[in-house]
């Protein structure tokens, strides 16, 4: 099903899927890596949406691990079942559907071979993307959109954990409605808000956070480096990837920054995030442009993300590589010769 906004209608989405889903007895729901609060919740109202209107059974799993507060907050106080993908006989399924990525995106179990039963995604249309119902539509700031929408058309009564689940995941994909968030995003949003527990909305919006959280602010602030309207920063060893991304988010908080590139080693990997606010940047396609991230990186306008493989490198390989990522990344925002700067300069702070 193409992407493009207002291209795709939900009734012939549900009649495909009876069509697809009969005789089908359980279906595996395969979330990216490390899921974010968009594909948790894309995940459980998909389980929800089988269960009420297919009468299907279904599982949600994950490979990796889920570490921000927020997101931990969010699987506990609404009380989402998640599967560890290492914990499960695959086999045993006899469909597949993967929720906010697509087969060969490098941020999931599967490879480009692969073919789905059901992807449903707001991420641009990988070419080799295949599955008896592809629903991708890139003109929307969250997947959750689009299982609302499904949702509200086969007549589904959301509860409201799961209603508080997808407004969360609408409101953090969008930062609130101020990156990529369209009309469909906004409707969606205030279509489950008014049915979501308001105190586990905000339970999740302000979780406590743990020491390490602390740890790596701290490093992430000492390491960054500003030039002009851009800000890079090295966390060197991280607890999780997921804080990566959050950092990425926070330095474009600063009132002259319009770029951010923000890098930490997790594990045998160098992860990746990019921001961006300005009109004339594209986070997605600048990051296909970096050296040695290849097809394992993608994104939207405003953000992106990659992973890269650093397993075998020494630390001067390590050092190298991230700084070449950093030199490519200044050259083509047009920083040809940037002159890094510690950004917390204190020349000038009074003492």
């Amino acid at each position: 099903m193409p992407g493009g906004k207002n291209s795709w209608n939900a009734e012939s989405v549900l009649k495909r899927l009876e069509d697809i889903l009969a005789g089908k007895e359980e279906l595996l729901i395969l979330l990216h890596t490390h899921p974010d609060p968009d594909a948790i919740a894309s995940g459980a109202a998909l389980q929800l949406l089988l269960k009420e209107k297919f009468k299907l059974s279904s599982s949600i799993a994950y490979s990796g691990i889920i570490a921000r507060a927020e997101n931990r907050t969010m699987v506990k106080k609404l009380g989402i079942h998640l599967k560890q993908y290492n914990r499960i006989k695959p086999s045993r399924y006899d469909s597949i559907a993967l929720i906010d990525s697509q087969p060969g995106a490098g941020n999931n179990v599967l490879s480009a071979r692969d073919r789905c039963t059901i992807v449903i995604d707001h991420h641009p249309r990988r070419k080799d993307t295949l599955g008896d119902l592809v629903l991708i539509n890139p003109e929307i700031g969250a997947t959750a959109t689009l299982l609302v929408e499904l949702l509200k058309t086969a007549g589904v009564d959301v509860p409201a954990d799961i209603a508080t689940a997808l407004a969360y995941a609408i409101d953090s994909e969008t930062q609130s409605m101020h990156r990529e968030a369209s009309a469909e995003d906004i409707q969606a949003y205030l279509t489950v808000y008014t049915q979501a527990s308001i105190r586990k909305y905000g339970e999740i919006v302000n979780p406590n956070l743990p020491h390490y959280y602390f740890l790596q602010l701290g490093r992430a602030l000492n390491n960054a480096l500003i030039y002009r309207n851009t800000i890079t920063t090295h966390l060197t060893r991280i607890y999780h990837p997921e804080i990566i991304a959050e950092m990425a988010d926070f330095f474009l908080k600063h009132e002259r920054i319009s770029s951010v590139l923000c890098t930490g080693i997790f594990r045998e990997s160098l992860i990746l995030s990019i921001r961006t606010s300005s009109e004339r940047m594209n986070a997605g396609a600048l990051i296909k442009k970096l050296p040695l991230v290849k097809d394992n990186a993608g994104g939207h306008d405003r953000s992106a993300g990659g992973v890269l493989s650093l397993e075998g490198m020494s630390a001067g390989e390590i050092n190298r590589v991230v700084s070449s990522l950093v030199d490519s990344f200044a050259r083509h925002l047009g920083h040809e010769d940037a002159r890094w700067k510690p950004l917390l300069d204190y020349t000038d702070f009074p003492a």
